[in-house]
């Protein structure tokens, strides 16, 4: 949250500065119309970062809400009173929630991989042939770093999540989805218990990372609003100059 607050931080000294070019500006005419200029194409670049933001929350939504139905079928073969072939079914449909998150995972947006950080020319996600058996079962080949947009003088922030942060595993993030499902649909098919009720920690912890990220990625939104509505004030004060010149 440190970090968010520098974000903010940042973008209100940025348009505090910007305050000085406005009254150098009183006495050039080109200086103005470049500035209105500057203020459009970062509207432009607001607009998509807006999109990118949409987007980050559709997948975090659509992702929590599968997890949410994983739970239930946890709970359900975990505790539930049913027999082993009920489990195995419960299985299926684990494996067709997984390949639905794994599509997500490699979601393309305008021929780009939108969760391959900067590599976003190739599907970040691989799965191997033998899942659920195998280890890794999904292997990463994406990037850490994300895009960032500059959407002011000197100030650009990241608009995307890198797919390392919401599906997988590295040194800093603690759950690898892919990996937790399939050994919750091989213990499914196995009948072991113990090891289905284990995945219920595994998602409870994926539900706080997700809505760490869901926080993160409306402070973002709130950013880019005010970025917004201080832009227009700055055209509108920039067009008066212009007119009284």
């Amino acid at each position: 949250m440190k970090k968010l607050i520098q974000v903010f931080t940042t973008a209100f000294l940025l348009l505090s500065f910007s305050g000085a070019t406005f009254l150098q500006a009183q006495s050039d005419a080109e200086k103005i119309q470049k500035e209105l200029a500057d203020i459009e194409g970062f509207f432009r670049t607001i607009e998509l970062a807006e999109i990118d933001l949409s987007i980050n929350e559709e997948a975090l939504s659509s992702v929590t809400n599968d997890m949410m139905r994983a739970r239930e079928i946890a709970i359900q073969g975990g505790y539930g009173d049913i027999t082993a072939e009920e489990r195995a079914e419960l299985a299926d449909e684990v494996q067709l929630l997984q390949q639905k998150v794994f599509s997500l995972a490699n979601l393309l947006v305008y021929d780009e991989y939108f969760f391959a950080g900067i590599k976003s020319d190739e599907a970040p996600f691989v799965m191997d042939r033998n899942q659920p058996n195998a280890r890794p079962v999904v292997t990463y080949r994406g990037d850490l770093e994300v895009r960032k947009l500059q959407i002011a003088h000197n100030f650009a922030f990241p608009t995307r999540f890198s797919g390392a942060e919401i599906f997988t595993n590295d040194e800093k993030y603690a759950t690898n989805l892919f990996q937790a499902m399939a050994d919750f649909e091989v213990a499914l098919r196995s009948n072991d218990i113990p090891s289905v009720k284990k995945f219920i920690r595994a998602l409870d912890i994926f539900f706080d990372e997700t809505n760490f990220l869901r926080m993160k990625n409306g402070s973002l939104w709130n950013v880019t609003n005010s970025l917004a509505s201080q832009f227009e004030y700055q055209k509108e004060f920039l067009k008066g100059l212009s007119t009284a010149k």
